[in-house]
Order: structure tokens, then C-alpha cells, then sequence
């Protein structure tokens, strides 16, 4: 089991390395909490594994069914297995980001590697605070998230600050040299 709180491009390697040297196609499932970033991650991960991506909000959309109780949530999880099943056999690695709150929905979803966004104590969602169970079984643990965005920013004022400390040293060496 491996366990990350930081996501930056390294982060995204660490899971493509891991993924690929599995050796065979792989159905990824990214599950998680409404708004721990299950959906941003698999933004950057599938076309890295040039996958096939399943978006639970997508797949809901397409059929048309907003059933979130247990047994819609079941029915959800069969959809969305059936998709990646296809998707496999026809020689795709697949990426899936959904809830996948219950051991039931996630029987139900057996995929071959699963990462567990664990960023957030509890989501806007109270049905879905109250039925969600931690999972026991995966392969990934992301305990911190922040958004790719946050490292640009970061990456950009280092930059500013390099470059500020660079014409600061020009000066130094050319006062030196007129004295």
C-alpha cells in the first residue's frame, strides 16, 4: 500500500509506475468522498495511461438516474463495472472516479487497482457522509490533495524569487568590480 500527501507531477508517475508495472490492463478505480479531488486526479492520470475514463456524474447523466440510495448507488456501481468491463476487453486501461461508498459498491466494482482519495473529513453531502465506509482494500492512499494549480503558483514565485536574487548578485558584482 502506498500512502501520499502531496500531489504534483512526481505524484502522477508514482501511480502510472505502479499501474504499468502490474503488467496487464487495468481497470483503476479513484474513489472517495463528493469533492476530494477523485475527478482532478483522474483529469491527470488518464491521459497519461491514455485510458478510457468513466465519470460516475457522466455516466449518471447518460442514463439519466439520480437514484444516490443504496440500491441506486448498487445499480450505479454494476453500470459503471459493465462500462469498464467493455472498455477492457476491447484493449483499453480504464480509469473510473466515483464514490463507491460502501464494501457493496465496491464489490460490485472489482477493480484491479484502487486508489483512495482520503482528503476530506466529510463532504456537502450528509446521506453520503453517513453511509460512506472507509475501504480496508487499496492500493493507493492519498491522505492531502491540492490542486496542480497550487504547485504552478508555487513553481512561479520561486521563480520570481531566483530571478530577483540573480539581478541582486549582478549588482553586488558589479559594484564590486567598479569599486
Amino acid at each position: 500500500m502506498l500512502h501520499y500527501n502531496f500531489c504534483n507531477i512526481w505524484f502522477y508517475y508514482v501511480i502510472i509506475n505502479d499501474v504499468e508495472q502490474r503488467g496487464y490492463l487495468k481497470i483503476i478505480l479513484i474513489m472517495g468522498l463528493p469533492g476530494s479531488g477523485k475527478t482532478t486526479l483522474a483529469n491527470h492520470i488518464v491521459p497519461l495511461l491514455k485510458a478510457k475514463w468513466l465519470n460516475a456524474d457522466k455516466v449518471r447523466k447518460e442514463a439519466n438516474d439520480w437514484d444516490f440510495s443504496n440500491e441506486g448507488r448498487e445499480k450505479q456501481s454494476k453500470r459503471m463495472w459493465s462500462m469498464a468491463k467493455n472498455y477492457k476487453n476491447q484493449g483499453f486501461n480504464v480509469v473510473a472516479d466515483f464514490v463507491c461508498p460502501t464494501p457493496k459498491t465496491r464489490s460490485l466494482f472489482p477493480a484491479d487497482y484502487i486508489i483512495w482519495m482520503d482528503t476530506i473529513k466529510q463532504s456537502k453531502f450528509d446521506d453520503t457522509n453517513e453511509m460512506f465506509v472507509k475501504p480496508k482494500k487499496y492500493d493507493l492512499h492519498v491522505v492531502e490533495w491540492r490542486h496542480p494549480s497550487y504547485y504552478k503558483e508555487l513553481r512561479k514565485l520561486r521563480e520570481e524569487a531566483e530571478e530577483e536574487i540573480k539581478k541582486q548578485e549582478e549588482e553586488e558584482k558589479k559594484e564590486e568590480s567598479e569599486e
